[in-house]
């Protein structure tokens, strides 16, 4: 008996609080509800709250407003950004960049970077240029913007000059990204040069910001789920 106390004493002690935990709910007047056989444990809730967890058994919320939700042990459920801040915070964990390097005096007219495919979908969030050396010869430029497939992305045009291509390290940002920038695990990705007037010297890093699709759409999974389970506020 002594073997089997020792070997056990951390179960014994489980279930005897869960019992303890089990009579103060009866007590409290929050007793388990039964469903298809099943016995589920409610949630404690604040005194002016609900009783039971969000859910029953059978999926139908319980809360009768949404103003009602409640959280896990009378916690305060996070407050969710909203709008077009949300999106951003959503879109923002999950970027990643493709970084591709080229002497400037490399450019002229036409694809610098030809039928590149990512193998996922996602979208082009920006485009933009980091000086690895400077030019130093004046009055050169060139402009460079993405295409997928045979379509330019609307925006994301970086123009590069003499002038915003020195001192080293320096970033040429590129105009905002506003449109056809979605892309599947079978399109093409290409870099295009225009009006380009030959650079001498220099070389820079051209940098693709991208958002993958599955990731974006698995964060607001994420999102629409604490919502409904009452652990954050907003909208789902």
């Amino acid at each position: 008996m002594k073997a089997f106390l020792a070997r056990n004493h951390k179960w014994l002690l489980f279930f005897a609080v869960l019992g303890i935990v089990y009579a103060l709910g009866i007590w409290l007047g929050a007793s388990p509800i039964a469903a298809g056989g099943v016995f589920a444990v409610p949630f404690l809730m604040a005194a002016a709250g609900p009783q039971i967890g969000p859910n029953d058994q059978s999926g139908t919320t319980l809360w009768p407003n949404a103003g009602d939700k409640g959280s896990f042990f009378s916690a305060t459920p996070v407050v969710q950004p909203v709008g077009a801040t949300q999106a951003a915070l959503a879109a923002g964990a999950n970027y990643d960049h493709w970084l591709f390097y080229t002497p400037l005096a490399d450019i002229a007219d036409g694809d610098l970077l030809t039928a590149f495919v990512p193998g996922f979908a996602g979208t082009l969030v920006a485009f933009d240029a980091w000086v690895e050396k400077a030019a130093t010869t004046a009055a050169k430029a060139s402009s460079l913007n993405l295409e997928i497939g045979a379509t330019n992305t609307t925006g994301g045009v970086v123009a590069l000059t003499s002038a915003n291509c020195t001192p080293k390290g320096v970033k040429v940002a590129g105009s905002a990204i506003t449109g056809a920038n979605a892309f599947s695990a079978t399109d093409a990705i290409s870099i295009e040069a225009a009006s380009t007037t030959a650079f001498v010297e220099g070389a820079i890093w051209m940098d693709i910001t991208y958002a993958k699709t599955g990731v974006s759409d698995l964060l607001t999974a994420v999102r629409t789920a604490l919502v409904n389970l009452g652990l954050m506020k907003g909208a789902a």
